[in-house]
């Protein structure tokens, strides 16, 4: 009796099993897609800002395209974007460093030099600081130029540095709107299947739980 029981139970363990993953397998696709949905911020902007922020840290172009598009649009007068920290041969000065090709690429897609704002003193290594570099500038500006700014970036990168920039504009009043920059080799949809989105939404998540410590430390305190 009890061998049959045992048995019994067996076999029902292994049905819920069964149905479970053939659950998680049909689910798959749209859970995967959740996860990647998470990350994303659009605001949408609908109103002109007096500046756009392009964050640095894409070799691709996909973030600056999305500013100049932003800004062909009338919806950024000029483009803000700080020095990127290099090293190697780009730090040394042998070789073109992400930050000048992209001043370059951005004069190339029809930005005025004049509306291109490029914070030379700025040896941005990471967001955190990029929005400490802005800060500063839109500290030196008047209220209606600071009221707000856009800021591009790339897609899995949003909400992070929305959220990031948000904290540190916060005691300037400056409005934030994240707009997502994506491209036929990296946007949402299906990003687990390309590996280069694979690895940034892995390790976005990594970043968020990083800064989610940090404030949870800050809290503390």
């Amino acid at each position: 009796m009890g061998l049959k029981r045992g048995v019994r139970r067996f076999v029902v363990a292994m049905c819920v099993a069964a149905v479970a993953i053939a659950m998680l397998f049909l689910l798959r696709a749209p859970l995967m897609q959740l996860v990647g949905n998470i990350l994303v911020r659009d605001d949408t902007p609908r109103e002109p800002a007096p500046f756009i922020v392009l964050l640095m840290g894409d070799g691709s172009h996909t973030r600056a395209l999305k500013a100049c598009d932003l800004y062909k649009a009338h919806l950024g007068r000029k483009i803000i974007f700080a020095d990127e920290h290099s090293d190697g041969l780009a730090g040394e000065g042998f070789m073109t460093s992400l930050t000048q090709a992209t001043e370059e690429y951005l004069q190339s897609c029809g930005v005025s030099p004049t509306d291109l704002i490029r914070l030379r003193s700025c040896d941005a290594g990471s967001t955190w600081n990029e929005a400490h570099c802005v800060r500063d500038f839109l500290l030196g500006r008047d209220i209606a130029e600071r009221s707000k700014i856009i800021l591009v970036t790339s897609w899995y990168h949003t909400s992070r540095a929305g959220w990031l920039f948000g904290q540190v504009l916060q005691p300037v009043g400056t409005i934030v709107e994240a707009v997502p920059a994506t491209s036929a080799d990296s946007l949402p949809s299906g990003w687990w299947r390309r590996k280069g989105d694979f690895l940034a939404v892995f390790n976005e998540y990594l970043k968020w739980a990083y800064w989610l410590a940090q404030e949870q430390r800050r809290a503390a305190d």
